[in-house]
Parts: structure tokens; sequence; C-alpha cells
């Protein structure tokens, strides 16, 4: 219950309605600091991020789970979902609402093959550090056969977000990593 009233989430069960309108809501954490609750949404495969008000009942969907700088003015959300756009978005919690700041999706920009980022941490209210990490799949070729044809090389990379005091700069992974495996 919000100080404006409930706010109401109703599941819908895989067993009641088609795979692809399944939605099944929990509530995962109590930001008491932000007068906000993180409710997750998920769907027959993936699911997002809810943000809910606590005094005012407005909801707001992020994508990814909060993260918030050392100042709790802004967060970061980070959205890698299989059937979704893969999105870092930079949010500003003003007086009355949640408003996106910055957005980027980092599909165009990532290394071939799958690739997901986590966020290490903020360094700072205007940097956030990422490591990416993901598969980069090669193809050894049409005269190699079977099995041996594919090749999975997993690799991790560090970059960042840079806040300038107009605008967030998103700087590619520049270090990828080859990992033993």
């Amino acid at each position: 219950m919000t100080e404006a009233g409930p706010v109401d989430f109703k599941d819908k069960g895989c067993e009641e309605v088609p795979v692809v309108e399944c939605e099944r809501y929990s509530l995962v954490a109590a930001l008491p600091d932000h007068n906000l609750w993180v409710v997750y949404l998920g769907y027959y495969e993936g699911g997002s991020y809810i943000l809910v008000d606590i005094k005012t009942g407005k909801v707001t969907d992020v994508g990814g789970f909060p993260l918030f700088s050392p100042d709790g003015r802004r967060f970061i959300t980070v959205s890698n979902e299989p059937y979704d756009l893969p999105i870092l978005a930079i949010w500003k919690l003003q007086q009355k609402e949640i408003a996106k700041e910055w957005g980027y999706d980092f599909a165009t920009d990532r290394p071939e093959g799958e690739w997901s980022y986590c966020v290490e941490r903020w360094a700072g209210n205007n940097r956030v550090i990422l490591e990416g990490r993901g598969n980069l799949v090669i193809d050894k070729g049409p005269g190699v056969v079977g099995a041996d044809r594919f090749r999975s090389i997993f690799l991790t990379g560090r970059t960042s977000l840079r806040f300038d005091g107009a605008t967030w700069h998103y700087r590619q992974p520049l270090r990828l990593k080859r990992e033993a495996g």
C-alpha cells in the first residue's frame, strides 16, 4: 500500500494464457531511502524491473535493476534480456517523477556474438564502471567438418560512462581480454 493507495499487479500464469502473455510480478527490494519498491515482472522468457513510488503510487518501467549513485540522485539500469534491446540507461530522481536522462542501445557497438554488461561500480556521481562479458564464435570454414568447425572464445572487457555536466558519454570497450577455457 502506498500513501496514495494500493497499486495492483495481476499475474497471468502461463497455464491460463498463451505463453507470450505470461506475466509474474515479484517484490524484490524495498528502497526506503529513495521511497521506492522494486518489482520484477517476469515473462515466459525474460523480464523487466518496475519501480513503484511509495508516496504517490506512480509506476515506472526501468528495464533493469536500479543501482544508485553515491549521492542517490541518479541510478543506472542495464537490460541484457535476450528478447529485448540491450540498453544502458541513466535515470534521474526528480521531485515528482523518475526521468530517463540518457539511454544507449549497445547492440551495434558490442563485439560480435553474445555480449552483456553488468555494473561494476559508480566512481563518484559522474562516472560508472561497467564490465562486459560474452562469447565470440569463430567459424573455421567449410573445410572443417562437424563440431570442430566452430570455436567459442570467452571475452571480457571494461568500459565506462562519464557525465560531463551536460550529457553522458559511453566509451566502447577498448581492452577486450580473452579468458582461459
